[in-house]
């Protein structure tokens, strides 16, 4: 978490008042959110958030009040939330993942293939500012769940 802070220090410049902290609690709140959204949409169907992926949506998102170095600053640090979230919770394996009424836990690894498909393009395009150990972690966990998943079951 405290990669995840020095990003949000350059995003936004906070003052130490209570109604800085406060908006940096608000801000947590709203990476939270982020996070429950796309992984819960990973349980559905990848053709179901055709035509535009939850992912796309998130990263394309811009706003009028940013310049495109914030820009660049929030897109890594909701990837790496992200990447951080799916280390921590073991999308893979977590059997008590509640899936919804359209969702099958079987479309988590297209979904998470998609997803990292788009930090490739994202450090491609030089967007990206991640540490490269992150990304080694992500990837690794992805290649050794995906393999024990194809011998064992």
């Amino acid at each position: 978490m405290s990669s995840h802070k020095n990003l949000v220090d350059q995003l936004l410049s906070f003052s130490s008042s209570s109604i800085q902290s406060s908006k940096n609690s608000i801000y947590q709140i709203i990476l939270d959110f982020i996070k429950l959204i796309v992984s819960d949409s990973f349980t559905l169907h990848p053709s179901f958030l055709q035509p535009t992926h939850i992912v796309d949506i998130i990263l394309e998102a811009w706003s009028d009040q940013c310049n495109s170095k914030q820009h660049q600053t929030l897109q890594t640090l909701i990837l790496c939330s992200l990447m951080d979230h799916f280390l921590a919770t073991d999308i893979l394996n977590d059997e008590s993942l509640c899936v919804g009424p359209n969702g099958n836990i079987e479309y988590i690894p297209a979904n998470l293939i998609y997803f990292s498909a788009r930090i490739v393009d994202k450090l491609w395009q030089v967007v990206l500012n991640s540490s490269d150990l992150i990304l080694l972690s992500f990837y690794s966990f992805i290649h050794i769940n995906y393999f024990l998943r194809s011998v064992y079951f």
